[in-house]
């Protein structure tokens, strides 16, 4: 039951000197558990993955958002979900394979990636049970499932990410995700997707690896410091640094990404949040009290879509963009406070929404975990 991983193990089991072991009926694709015997690392990891949990029953921002457009535009269009959220059985979303999400077979048993197109439709599964990774597989080094050459869609690190994660429009045609386009706006560069969302780390991926090494499995992103608590790969995102002035106080953010920040679904949003204390530690300032949009604008990082009448609507149904004040890929961007002269230390705080509080009771996420803001940076600056 050998699933080769993105440079998952070796192209022979362990303990065979004679070769490979006989072959017998192939492993099920769609099973990660059947995966897990030879592979139970990696598909460990990926049980914690925001891709083990893409089916709108596991993903309740998802889950509303599919909701609200079956409602309003119809079942048919809100299937159009499933070429993504459930690549191996879009059609029928809830079936086995189907619920699965993005499973280990959505990625590994590919033919081709059609880059002419997206989700599903962009890929072509392979209509024998054959596994393919980032390095090349010796046909019949597997007793569970055919291997093969690493194909170019995988070992160039991005390709088949980009099915999924590099443009999506909204019903009206209007652009929503882009995040491939900001990469590509971010100029040559020898980094694909998988080497910030998928880093190698120390020990095999399972039983029958003998690489000191693997491509960790749990898809790193901003859903992890909701899901396990862990903020430290949007932390590493963002350079932050600051300083007081003549004039009061100034914080820079460096978006260290090969894309905007945020990106993704377009409802996230970032801000900065500045607390200005004296020399006794009383709170003198702060830059947003209640309603960021209306405190300060300029510290909120964010995408907002408006409908025909020009109000913020959620970007499924919006016309068209209002606003765009997101970090660009390698921007660095200064922001300028005028806090009290008497500010003797200022504590600043990256926070992250994965939607905005306005769009939690539409999508039933209202005093839920997705509901809640995350810290994810920190800054102590002295006068």
């Amino acid at each position: 039951m050998l699933l080769i991983a993105v440079g998952g193990c070796d192209s022979a089991p362990k303990g065979n000197p004679e070769g490979a072991p006989p072959r017998r009926q192939p492993v099920n694709p769609d099973d990660p558990d059947a995966c897990a015997e030879c592979h139970a690392q990696i598909v460990a990891e990926w049980k914690e993955s925001i891709h083990a949990r893409a089916h709108h029953e596991r993903d309740p921002i998802y889950g509303g958002v599919r909701s609200l457009v079956s409602k309003r535009l119809g079942s048919e269009a809100a299937k159009q979900c499933a070429t993504c959220h459930n690549p191996r059985d879009p059609q029928n979303p809830d079936s086995p394979a189907g619920a699965l999400g993005v499973s280990c077979a959505t990625c590994h048993m590919l033919d081709e990636v059609h880059v002419d197109r997206s989700g599903a439709d962009a890929l072509a599964f392979a209509s024998v049970v054959r596994m393919r990774a980032g390095h090349d597989m010796a046909e019949g080094s597997s007793p569970a499932h055919a291997t093969g050459k690493a194909p170019t869609f995988i070992t160039d690190r991005k390709t088949v990410c980009l099915a999924c994660h590099d443009a999506a429009s909204n019903p009206g045609g209007v652009s929503t995700c882009a995040t491939g386009a900001e990469f590509e706006q971010r100029g040559a560069t020898d980094k694909g997707c998988i080497d910030c969302h998928m880093p190698r780390i120390a020990g095999p991926g399972g039983e029958v690896g003998s690489r000191s090494e693997h491509a960790r499995h749990v898809f790193l992103g901003p859903h992890r410091a909701w899901t396990h608590d862990d903020v430290a790969f949007v932390a590493d995102a963002i350079d932050l640094q600051g300083s007081f002035t003549d004039d009061g106080l100034q914080v820079s953010l460096r978006n260290e990404t090969g894309h905007a920040f945020p990106t993704g679904f377009p409802g996230r949003l970032a801000m900065l949040q500045v607390v200005a204390k004296d020399a006794s530690g009383k709170v003198v300032w702060r830059n947003i009290t209640d309603d960021p949009m209306k405190d300060d604008p300029d510290a909120v990082f964010n995408k907002i879509f408006v409908d025909d009448a020009g109000k913020p609507t959620m970007p499924v149904f919006g016309v068209s963009v209002s606003r765009d004040n997101r970090l660009s890929p390698a921007e660095t961007r200064t922001l300028s406070f005028e806090v009290p002269e008497s500010a003797a230390e200022a504590q600043v705080s990256l926070v992250m929404r994965l939607v905005p509080p306005s769009a939690h009771q539409p999508l039933g996420i209202a005093g839920t975990l997705d509901a809640e803001p995350r810290v994810m940076k920190t800054l102590k600056v002295e006068r």
